[in-house]
This record gives structure tokens, C-alpha cells and sequence, in this order.
């Protein structure tokens, strides 16, 4: 059995899964980002709870920001409080496991193609992640690409819009600012605020209970201002998409994150604004692709299809 956590910014997600790559049991808990050491003490919590129930030979670890998987350091993230964090060090030492830590948008793009019968050692994708942030995880005739630095793959501050809103890396108008579950949300709220249809009248009290699920729910009632929203938000999803496709022309490129279990509407939309320069799926693994991608890191060696990154 193998066991993988991915660490985002609202929340973290872990699990078990079995030698066929199959979730045998799965759970998450609020990502506390007032220290490392916090964040830190509960995902030791959470891996001595499953090592009590479970018997997996060591923990993989899937966080965003500068990630230093051979020393297993996290040197910063734009959502969480690591700084120069030793992380694999910190969770040996009170778990006794040892650890593999990568990139969450690798691991998702990894898990991805671990678990895609389909997939061959020639294969070329980029993985978005489209969550508190936008993660990409470049795939390269089969191999994860991680750039001379190991920071390859920072999609979601790719500008695309010039002056645009702030972004908490320091730029204006990055992708993650437009493209990401807190920008839904943001889009959602602002048409609450203003707007004058079924969802602004019935959210208008409730606006701090709204999430990346409510827009979806409101657009499935025919409400015109949840459908300018995901219009909105689709446009400059696929300004995105298009860059990747140009950049990198991959055969194809997988949406994740707990946005795409909307899938059917999401791509609906999308697809009205993607050039369709290439193919665009949604992950088959949907929100769990990142853990898996996690829980399969100490273990790419030994698959024919994976090379070492």
C-alpha cells in the first residue's frame, strides 16, 4: 500500500491507496497557515493515524511553491507558511516514515499518468490544478519536467493579463488570479454583490457561505448572472489553455481540481473559447489526482512506463 498527501491552500488532502493504485480510504483537514510547524504537526497527526491502521513503506508528500525534492525542503510558497522549510526531515523525525516530497501540480500530472491505461513513454501533457491557486505539471515524452531550477511548471503566474489584479507572488494579471477556484469564488461573491437574479437573492445573506460549487448549482437553475460568471471565468481559463498550447503543443492537456467534478458545464463553456489546438480532458483522477501522484513517488523507479525526474 502507498499513502500520499497533497497540501493546498484551503485544504489537505491524504489517502491510502492499494499495489493497483486504487483509494482504499481517504480524508482531509484546513490547511493552517499561521506556521510551518502547525501545518506540519497535523499532517504528522494525520500519517501516524493511517501508519496505525495501514502498512506503507513511506509517505509522499505533493505541496505548491519551490520544492527541493532531493534535500526535502520547501523553500516558499505564494498560499502556505513554509520558508527554507526542512519538511521531509521534520515529518521522518515524528513519524519515523520516510519521505518523498514533489511539486503538487507534478504529482497531479504524475498520478495522472501513472494511473492512464492509455499512456506511453512518448506522451506530452501539461496538467493544470485548478484550486486556491493554478499548478502546472509538465509532461514530457513521458517524463515530468521540472526545468533546470526544479520551479518548471509555475503556470498559474504566467501573466495574461497586463496590470491586472495583484498577485501574492508580486506580479499583476497572473493566470491563478483568473483562473483559480478563489477567482471563481471572488467572481461568484462580486455578482452576488451587484447582480439581481434567482442567485443574488437568494446568496445576498449568505455570500460568505459561497464556494466553487454554488456558481455551478445557479447556472443548472438557468440564472442568468451565474452564467455570465462562468463565462467570465471560461474566457480567461482558455487564454490560458490556448498559451499552453502554444508553448508546448502537447497531445493533450488535463484539467484538476475540485472545479472539474462540474465538468460537464465547465467544459461546455470552455469549449465555446479553447481554439482546440490540441486535446482537452478532464483528469481522470478529478480531485484526488494529486495524493495519488503523491503516494506513487517512491515507487517510479519501478515502473516501465516512468522515468526519474
Amino acid at each position: 500500500m502507498y499513502f500520499g498527501i497533497d497540501i493546498g491552500g484551503t485544504a489537505v488532502k491524504y489517502g491510502i491507496i492499494d499495489e493497483n493504485f486504487n483509494i482504499i480510504e481517504k480524508a482531509s483537514f484546513p490547511t493552517k497557515k499561521d506556521s510551518d510547524s502547525e501545518l506540519l504537526n497535523d499532517i504528522c497527526s494525520a500519517v501516524n493515524s493511517f501508519s496505525s491502521k495501514y502498512d506503507f513503506p513511506y509517505v509522499g508528500i505533493g505541496s505548491p511553491g519551490y520544492v527541493d525534492n532531493k534535500n526535502g525542503i520547501i523553500y516558499g510558497t505564494s498560499n502556505l507558511p513554509f520558508k527554507k522549510t526542512k519538511v521531509s526531515e521534520y515529518i521522518t523525525d515524528h513519524t519515523g516514515k520516510t519521505v518523498y516530497l514533489g511539486n503538487d501540480a507534478n504529482c497531479a500530472a504524475y498520478g495522472e499518468f501513472m494511473c492512464n491505461p492509455l499512456a506511453s513513454e512518448k506522451i506530452n501533457s501539461v496538467t493544470l490544478t485548478l484550486g486556491t491557486g493554478v499548478g502546472g505539471g509538465i509532461i514530457i515524452e513521458g517524463t515530468i519536467y521540472s526545468g533546470s531550477n526544479g520551479m518548471a511548471g509555475e503556470i498559474g503566474h504566467m501573466v495574461i493579463e497586463k496590470n491586472g489584479l495583484p498577485c501574492s507572488c508580486g506580479k499583476r494579471g497572473c493566470f491563478e488570479q483568473y483562473a483559480s477556484a478563489t477567482a471563481l469564488i471572488r467572481l461568484t461573491r462580486e455578482a452576488i454583490k451587484n447582480g439581481s437574479g434567482t442567485m443574488a437573492c437568494e446568496m445576498k445573506d449568505k455570500i460568505d457561505k459561497t464556494d466553487g460549487k454554488t456558481v455551478f448549482r445557479y447556472v443548472e437553475k438557468g440564472c442568468s448572472d451565474a452564467e455570465k460568471v462562468i463565462r467570465e471565468y471560461a474566457k480567461y481559463l482558455s487564454v490560458g489553455i490556448d498559451n499552453i498550447a502554444d508553448i508546448f503543443a502537447p497531445d493533450e492537456i488535463v484539467l484538476a481540481g475540485g472545479i472539474t467534478n462540474e465538468k460537464d458545464v465547465l467544459l461546455k463553456y470552455v469549449s465555446e473559447y479553447f481554439s482546440g489546438r490540441c486535446s482537452l480532458r478532464i483528469a481522470n483522477l478529478k480531485n484526488d489526482a494529486g495524493f495519488i501522484g503523491a503516494a506513487l513517488l517512491g515507487i517510479k523507479k519501478k515502473q516501465k512506463n516512468v522515468k526519474d525526474f
